[in-house]
């Protein structure tokens, strides 16, 4: 993220720091684990008027996802279709109403968060921007961490270091566009203009889905016609084409003047659908859809009896939502903490800029692949570039000087962290192919290195692999 998207990130995280320390010094309400996820979203809706939060927990994590119709006050759509700007992150401005919705959903996060019986270690906000660019604000924490700094254990500048912060895509969300609009309108306007905004143009009613287009119609016969969206999920089928699958109940009064019309599903009837979306002008559209029943011959609606190659509910519980979540570990936590520190550092070192035209540095968790006879370790990989010579494994004694700089401030970054974090779960840290030969490094030789015992250069000859 860059500089002012990490100015306007420590507002929001200086905010959340405010709200653990007043709740700190107050009562402390109590969230019983039972009903923890529908206390917070009652929290936010009584509260704060955010009414339409989901919040989920996976073991000890909890997450919230926020959809918003605007995150960010910048013309991203303008910006992204001139095709001239490399760095999106520079030009996005949190817009004031969005930033005023997370900072309530962070505080509601906070309470809930220290006043629950429920163990959590992790706690994951996802604001979105869902009318639009499909781009997500993502917060994550540790709870130790809000409580380390709530008794000065960690200053809050460590802590806002320890919070990871990033902005991705959700494709889901803008796969699922054009159904969740289509749906949403059904009724309220005419079909001409329901297959412009949502079909592919030029799309045939015979390939589109006869079945699905005359549900479309008679939409004239209804009234107060409601589609709720109980299941929605989708996923990348091709190159520029996604299929979303919805299961929706549609709730309608038959009109006055439609007496005689013999309705394919009786109002409350549940409906299942694949639709089969193109990306057209850089949205997606739908260009066919697949219901999953059919009409018989004598009227009577059948459920469709897919053949094995077609099995599509087999596969149904692999699709992505709009909001998913995974628990968060330690581990993962910190190779990913980890990371983004170090790239921090080698963007602000002057030395490294001067010297290097590549510094990628990437940290994981390498998890055993029997975890009961090992401990997993951390893996360093690296994709370095010195300016003057593209080839590590020829140069000079300058340049070697030069790359050890910049594995020891990784390094040094990396054992601050798990040294901070009290973190020992891990058998070692092999830093992969550097100057052609990949290191082991034990922990006892990198304590000896945290302590300053042991320089980098030693380091690194005492962990080559032969």
């Amino acid at each position: 993220m860059t500089a002012g998207g990490l100015r306007r990130f420590f507002v929001l995280t200086g905010f959340f720091l405010c709200a653990v320390f007043s709740l700190a010094n107050g009562c402390m309400p109590s969230y019983p684990k039972e009903t923890l996820e529908q206390s917070l979203k009652q929290i936010c809706k009584d509260e704060y008027g955010v009414d339409h939060v989901q919040v989920k927990t996976a073991g000890k994590t909890i997450g919230v996802y926020l959809p918003l119709d605007e995150l960010f006050s910048t013309d991203i759509e303008g910006i992204l279709a001139s095709g001239k700007v490399k760095n999106i992150a520079s030009f996005m401005q949190l817009s004031p109403k969005a930033m005023d919705k997370v900072e309530d959903v962070l505080f509601s996060t906070s309470r809930v968060i220290l006043s629950t019986d429920k163990p959590l270690d992790f706690y994951i906000l996802k604001a979105i921007d869902t009318e639009s660019t499909g781009i997500s604000l993502i917060l994550v924490g540790y709870v130790p961490d809000i409580k380390r700094v709530r008794f000065w254990d960690i200053p809050r500048s460590e802590y806002r270091k320890r919070v990871l912060h990033d902005l991705q895509v959700n494709y889901v969300v803008i796969w699922q566009r054009p159904v969740v609009g289509l749906f949403r309108n059904l009724g309220k306007e005419n079909t001409e203009t329901l297959l412009e905004k949502y079909f592919l143009p030029g799309s045939r009613f015979e390939t589109l889905s006869p079945l699905f287009y005359s549900l479309l119609l008679e939409a004239q016969y209804k009234e107060n016609i409601s589609c709720e969206i109980l299941d929605l999920r989708a996923t990348a089928s091709r190159p520029n084409e996604a299929m979303v699958y919805a299961k929706v109940r549609e709730t309608y009064t038959p009109k006055a003047d439609a007496a005689g019309h013999e309705f394919i599903l009786p109002s409350g009837a549940e409906a299942e659908y694949i639709f089969v979306l193109t990306k057209y002008l850089g949205d997606y559209k739908i260009n066919r859809v697949i219901p999953f029943f059919y009409l018989a011959p004598d009227r009577s609606v059948k459920k469709v009896d897919f053949p094995p190659e077609l099995k599509l509910y087999e596969n149904l519980d692999k699709w992505q939502k709009e909001f998913d979540l995974n628990e968060i570990f330690l581990e993962n936590f910190l190779a990913q903490q980890i990371t983004r520190r170090v790239s921090n550092l080698l963007v602000e070192d002057e030395r490294i800029q001067n010297t290097f035209s590549k510094r990628r540095v990437l940290f994981r968790f390498i998890y055993p692949e029997d975890e009961k006879k090992q401990k997993g370790f951390f893996s360093v990989e690296t994709d370095l570039v010195l300016k003057n010579s593209p080839y590590l494994g020829n140069l000079d004694e300058d340049e070697e000087k030069d790359v050890n700089y910049l594995l020891d401030l990784a390094l040094r970054e990396c054992m601050t962290v798990l040294h901070g974090y009290h973190f020992e779960d891990y058998a070692y840290i092999k830093l992969e192919s550097v100057f052609g030969t990949p290191f082991v490094m034990s922990k006892e030789n990198l304590e000896l290195y945290r302590k300053k015992k042991l320089p980098v250069e030693q380091l690194l000859e005492k962990s080559a692999v032969t």
